[in-house]
């Protein structure tokens, strides 16, 4: 096996990697947002949005 071949591997990983990081923070970004826009004074400190919902 080429060297080559080992880090052509370990960059794929990498990318793979930080694409899944990527995604799973934006769905977790739009959750709470969602959270914070739909129910604003479930919790205290979001309770100064829900004047503006």
């Amino acid at each position: 096996m080429k060297p080559e071949r080992g880090l052509v591997k370990f960059l794929r990983f990498l990318g793979i990697l930080f694409m899944s990081l990527a995604a799973a923070f934006t769905i977790l970004g739009g959750i709470g947002t969602s959270c914070a826009a739909l129910f604003p004074t479930k919790w205290e400190s979001m309770a100064p949005l829900a004047s503006y919902q």
